[in-house]
């Protein structure tokens, strides 16, 4: 059934846009499916002749269960716990992030309060240069150097990155929701 809609789709495409090739995009199982059909027949199915994407929701599943290995033991979901957005048990799901759409409130979540943490470490770093009459590094200048510094920061900063390339990822309406928190 694969290899036939793959030809259909092949077929739609060489009728309505000679020379250029199809893309087709199906969620995981027909995805693996789709792929090995690829592999084994490449003289027709080959990467020079079509190309086959896993749907939007896998990605997001994949990128969610990738932030979640990055996030394994480092206190992410006992500060979840203990700030009472989740139970111990749908907390530690989160980083398989097998439940999107809760998930995905718990990475928004995480996301503003690393951005509320960074501004406030900023803003106390600016009072105390201020307060010892010192030259106050511009943003990314104190960022770069307290990543250099402190493998913590650094590790926190890389995570709020990834968080932030996660809402990028996502519709309008999410980014909507960071805007009004980050004020940006």
């Amino acid at each position: 059934m694969m290899k036939h809609a793959m030809d259909l789709v092949m077929q739609a495409v060489k009728f309505l846009n000679p020379g250029q090739i199809p893309v087709s995009t199906t969620d995981q199982p027909l995805f693996a499916i789709a792929k090995q059909i690829q592999w084994k027949c490449p003289e027709f199915y080959g990467k020079n002749k079509i190309t086959l994407l896993l749907g939007g929701l896998h990605i997001e599943m994949s990128f969610l269960k990738t932030v979640g290995t990055l996030l394994k033991d480092s206190g992410w979901v006992e500060a979840l716990v203990n700030a009472k957005v989740a139970t111990s048990g749908c907390a530690e799901s989160f980083l398989n992030g097998s439940h999107v759409t809760r998930t995905r409130r718990a990475h928004q979540l995480t996301a503003c309060a690393l951005f509320m943490l960074l501004k406030h470490a900023y803003r106390q770093y600016s009072l105390s240069c201020a307060a010892l009459e010192e030259n106050v590094l511009c943003f990314e200048d104190w960022k770069e150097s307290m990543i250099t510094t402190s493998p913590t920061f650094k590790y926190w900063t890389l995570v709020l990155q990834l968080e932030m390339i996660y809402w990028c990822l996502l519709p309008h309406c999410e980014m909507e929701t960071l805007h009004c928190i980050f004020k940006l």
